[in-house]
């Protein structure tokens, strides 16, 4: 079978845990295509929240993209500045280490209440770490999958 993760992008979800470090390993799929799709970032890495209450980890280039959309908004809308400045304030710079493992800020774990048990999920252009017990109660909208395209369609 061909190999398509560095074309198709980060996908799947695992179970994994953090360790007392705040550490948690990349899952090797993710690590293919962070070699393969963003092998001129050199595992460099930025660490933020996500909107759905995980922590966002995204290649530099695709933090880079949201920010130029976030700095595009207008200064005279109060949600505009409101998701500029969280989004920023809670951004951290990392990298993946020798092990494949990353850092994630205490900061964001508390933040994120995000305990030991964590899910790894495949977002195309990023992935998330998620409360394992949160991502569990989020996977049941499985049932109302139809409606939620719908709903995201019609916009």
């Amino acid at each position: 079978m061909i190999d398509l993760l560095g074309q198709i992008g980060f996908t799947g979800n695992f179970d994994m845990s953090r360790d007392s470090k705040g550490r948690v390993t990349t899952p090797s799929p993710f690590v293919k295509v962070l070699k393969s799709r963003y092998a001129s970032e050199e595992g460099a890495l930025v660490i933020s929240i996500s909107l759905d209450r995980g922590i966002a980890v995204l290649p530099v280039s695709e933090w880079l993209r949201r920010m130029e959309k976030l700095e595009s908004l207008s200064d005279l809308d109060e949600s505009s500045r409101t998701l500029r400045t969280l989004m920023a304030a809670y951004s951290f710079q990392s990298a993946i280490d020798a092990n494949n493992r990353i850092r994630l800020p205490a900061q964001l774990l508390e933040l994120c209440r995000i305990g030991k048990e964590v899910a790894v999920i495949g977002k195309i252009s990023h992935f998330e770490v998620w409360d394992r017990a949160v991502w569990s109660d989020f996977s049941k909208r499985l049932d109302n999958i139809s409606e939620a395209a719908q709903r995201a369609l019609a916009h």
